[in-house]
């Protein structure tokens, strides 16, 4: 039973890997197109970039030590 059981879980995650292998490629097949289409229009292609988000709470500036006080000041976050 457990034997059958892990076949099953290990074919689960081979499928898987296999669905997202094939979006991956199907992604980099539509940027490369992106790219030749700019280039035949005589465009620019702008690279995508990844999404960075920054979340912090912030309990006011008076009640921080020193150093996450100067963090904030540095990303522009002490007002």
């Amino acid at each position: 039973a457990k034997k059958k059981e892990r076949s099953e879980q290990r074919h689960a995650l081979k499928m898987r890997t296999l669905k997202y292998d094939k979006e991956y490629a199907a992604h980099e097949k539509k940027l490369v197109a992106l790219r030749r289409e700019a280039k035949l229009a005589g465009n620019f292609f702008v690279e995508p970039e990844a999404k960075l988000l920054f979340v912090i709470r912030i309990t006011g500036i008076m009640k921080l030590s020193p150093k996450p006080r100067k963090v904030l000041q540095l990303l522009r976050l002490k007002q």
